[in-house]
């Protein structure tokens, strides 16, 4: 443990607020009489309280006068994934009248200690994995109870100091979303750059190819002429349903999960037995070439099978095989991935929760073809700005990624006082915590009699 800044002590949570758990949840709760909002993990995040999935449970009124929330109340996580465990986050009085169950624990400041303050150490002790330390795992997930939590130590700066250090970390924060935000931006157009490659490079082998926003691309050229996807392929095979039973290790299996345009990720490869791939591929064996195309789910995903890789194909997808004469395969990929292909096929689209396309459509679906030499020209230059746009987005990923370790250092430079300078005109917090001990011993003395008087 570092050495605190002078003026500051060392306190526990159970000494600096008031700790308790939640209202049990029961089957017997949730009907009848008395019907009242609660929270649950589910609505607590780190700094944030989601309100759009409040549930309802039964509440006798003393019950919820006990378990109601406060404006300043931090709630934090007792049960979640270990990295995650004590997740915190300030009740700010929305939704009104609300009380909480005992998967989250109350924390309740008392006076010296701003809520604030106590968020950000809380901040710091989940990240810092502080919480993890006190807690006991059971089937992954981490428990953090209300007497051991009690039992952490808790900082105390002079409270003029926590306002300050509250303050700078707001700052901090503010400048760093703004960052994140700016990250997020470049990200989206890096997309947008995507969608628009093969329609950039056909407007450059033909100008006479008008271009109209992302969703709306107009392609009307006397030098290309429209054929469809049937047209250009020698064969056209629909994946017949079908129920794999996905081994860890095995033949290659592709389907909807592992695909993204133009991508296959073999970290998300299934795999089957060599009976069950021997028996796929005897009607249909993917051939390097081939275009597998998502026909429901992330429909229009179309990727190019690889030379390396002899894959049974999934549900969900179809294979085209173009004809070499007429269509490069790299081209073809690449203009059914993009907005040419994807505003015929939105209209035609059906499915109430899983997007279908018919295969009626599919294979009906029209894409420009130029001569084969501009084919190939398009997709090697497409593959080389492609190439450029996937370390400018690895660069973005990390900065992201990055961002969440910056959270973590500007938490932790003002968990040791280092984030503001100190003032000496602030009050030791000595004075502070003396006056915390004596209200909380006037309160536990006074609890004890009212406990002695019920028992009698």
């Amino acid at each position: 443990m570092n050495e605190l800044p002078r003026g500051w002590i060392m306190s526990t949570v159970g000494q600096v607020g008031e700790v308790s758990l939640g209202r049990q949840r029961a089957p017997k709760y949730h009907r009848g009489e008395g019907m009242r909002p609660y929270l649950r993990v589910a609505n607590v995040f780190e700094d944030r309280i989601d309100t759009t999935d409040v549930m309802r449970m039964t509440f006798t009124d003393d019950e919820f006068e006990r378990y109601r929330l406060q404006p300043g109340d931090i709630l934090l996580n007792e049960g979640q994934s270990p990295h995650l465990l004590g997740r915190p986050a300030i009740y700010r009085g929305q939704p009104p009248d609300v009380a909480f169950t005992n998967s989250l624990i109350r924390f309740r400041a008392r006076p010296g200690v701003t809520p604030e303050w106590a968020l950000a150490v809380f901040r710091h002790y989940m990240r810092s994995r502080r919480f993890m330390r006190e807690s006991r795992i059971t089937t992954n997930i981490a428990h953090l109870s209300a007497t051991r939590f009690s039992a952490v130590e808790f900082p105390v700066p002079p409270v003029a100091e926590q306002c300050r250090i509250v303050a700078a970390i707001e700052e901090e924060f503010s400048r760093l979303d703004s960052g994140i935000a700016a990250l997020e931006r470049v990200q989206r157009n890096l997309t947008r750059m995507r969608d628009l490659l093969p329609t950039l490079q056909l407007g450059r082998s033909d100008p006479a190819i008008e271009r109209v926003g992302t969703d709306t691309d107009i392609i009307d050229s006397g030098q290309y002429r429209w054929v469809s996807l049937a047209e250009i392929s020698q064969q056209v095979v629909d994946c017949e349903h079908w129920t794999p039973k996905y081994l860890s290790e095995g033949m290659p299996c592709v389907d909807t999960t592992c695909i993204s345009p133009g991508i296959i990720h073999r970290d998300r490869l299934r795999y089957v037995d060599q009976a069950t791939h021997r028996s796929r591929v005897r009607r249909l064996t993917p051939q390097h070439g081939d275009i597998i195309f998502a026909r429901e789910g992330t429909v229009g995903t179309a990727v190019v099978v690889p030379e390396d890789m002899h894959p049974c194909l999934g549900q969900r997808v179809m294979l085209f095989r173009p004809n070499p004469k007429a269509i490069d395969s790299d081209y073809m990929c690449l203009v059914v991935n993009s907005q040419i292909v994807k505003r015929q096929y939105r209209p035609m689209l059906f499915g109430t929760t899983v997007p279908h396309l018919n295969v009626r459509d599919a294979k009906a679906l029209r894409i420009p073809l130029p001569p084969l030499s501009f084919q190939r020209a398009i997709a090697a230059e497409a593959d080389r700005i492609g190439s450029v746009l996937s370390v400018v987005e690895s660069t973005m990923e990390s900065n992201v990624v990055r961002s969440s370790s910056l959270r973590s250092s500007i938490l932790a430079t003002a968990f040791f006082g280092k984030l503001v300078p100190q003032d000496s005109s602030d009050a030791s917090a000595s004075v502070l915590l003396e006056r915390i001990s004596a209200e909380q011993a006037a309160s536990n003395g006074h609890e004890s009699a009212s406990r002695r008087k019920s028992r009698r």
